[in-house]
């Protein structure tokens, strides 16, 4: 018996065999297209088991996701450090919320200046009259 498909290997069963699995790269698991190697944990990339408040998680297939909080200074620029710089690009961060509760701030909450956005970080510009607790969120790969 020999194998096919997945399972290479075999022969005579009353000699010792050796079936063989061969594992995809993770190139091979993200272009998709062989059909004759097997998905293992190496080749989805690595994974994260816990999460804090300002941390990351690196999806199947390359995608990854970065959040976080931080506090945006009173009417200026506050630059963002993600935990981790994001391998080729960070694609978006959307950056909200605040922790003070006044009229004005309704209207003046911190916004992402797109332009600063890079693979390790961004700013945001606030023009609010006190300093405020923001959360972002990145997507990239």
């Amino acid at each position: 018996m020999t194998g096919e498909g997945l399972v290479t290997g075999g022969g005579d069963l009353s000699n010792n065999r050796v079936l063989a699995v061969a594992a995809a790269t993770v190139a091979e698991a993200l272009a998709g297209t062989r059909n004759d190697v097997a998905l293992t944990p190496a080749s989805l990339g690595p994974f994260k088991s816990t999460f804090g408040q300002t941390d990351w998680v690196r999806l199947p297939g390359g995608l990854m996701l970065q959040w976080g909080r931080f506090t945006a200074i009173a009417n200026g620029s506050t630059a963002v450090t993600f935990p981790l710089a994001f391998p080729p690009a960070c694609f978006s961060v959307v950056a909200g919320g605040t922790s003070v509760l006044d009229e004005a701030s309704q209207d003046n909450p911190p916004v992402v200046v797109t332009s600063t956005i890079t693979r390790t970080g961004f700013s945001v510009f606030a023009s609010d009259n006190e300093s405020s607790g923001t959360a972002y969120i990145a997507v990239g790969y």
